[in-house]
């Protein structure tokens, strides 16, 4: 189920949680990373309980902005 947590609409009926999610959250933060050249996955938690979200973003340079010495 870890890849299914990004479709939209999709809710796990496992956990601790109550089954009143709409199921998008992820499916959002999938997209606006991806927007910005990042990433986001799920995989196992430590010691094979559960699972951890990771999200990745690309560092990005800083543009050198025009001087008005020119």
């Amino acid at each position: 189920m870890r890849e299914q947590v990004f479709e939209m609409f999709f809710t796990g009926n496992e956990g601790d949680r109550s089954l009143h999610g709409t199921g998008l959250g992820l499916a959002i933060c999938r997209g606006m990373l991806g927007a910005h050249g990042g990433t986001v996955s799920a995989v196992e938690g430590p010691h094979g309980q559960g699972t951890q979200i990771i999200m990745r973003l690309p560092l990005s340079t800083p543009t050198q902005e025009p001087s008005d010495d020119a």
